[in-house]
């Protein structure tokens, strides 16, 4: 099953797949009939992408990324003022925490908090990023 996709669009999308693209190919008596046949099978599948359905995958994913972005370059990013040791290749057995002046975190925070303050984090988004990071 391809997710967010019709009955009717899945079986469209599999006969687009090469081996069945093959054989329809060769029943056609006329090779322009079936590129055109092919042509509309294609346009139906575009323009379902096009659909709400979709539309809500694609801020889904959107909001994915978006979340990463932040995990990655922000949070990570500042817990280092705390850590020195800390990088987003190793995580080291051992800490070593530093006090920090409150004005280096300042504005990375102030970023943080206006990035996130409309993101709306539901529990399936969280454990879609859980299960992508």
């Amino acid at each position: 099953m391809l997710t967010g996709f019709s009955s009717d669009a899945q079986e469209s999308l599999e006969s687009l797949e090469f081996e069945n693209q093959k054989k329809l190919a060769q029943e056609e008596e006329s090779l322009s009939h079936f590129f055109e046949k092919q042509r509309r099978v294609l346009e139906s599948v575009v323009k379902e992408l096009s659909t709400p359905e979709f539309v809500k995958i694609g801020a889904t994913i959107d909001r994915l990324k978006q979340l990463s972005d932040i995990c990655k370059y922000i949070i990570l990013r500042r817990s280092g003022c705390f850590d020195t040791i800390l990088t987003a290749a190793t995580v080291p057995m051992s800490r070593a925490y530093q006090p920090v002046p409150p004005e280096i975190l300042e504005t990375p925070f102030m970023d943080l908090y206006y990035v996130t303050a409309d993101m709306n984090i539901s529990t399936s988004l969280a454990k879609a990023f859980v299960g992508h990071t």
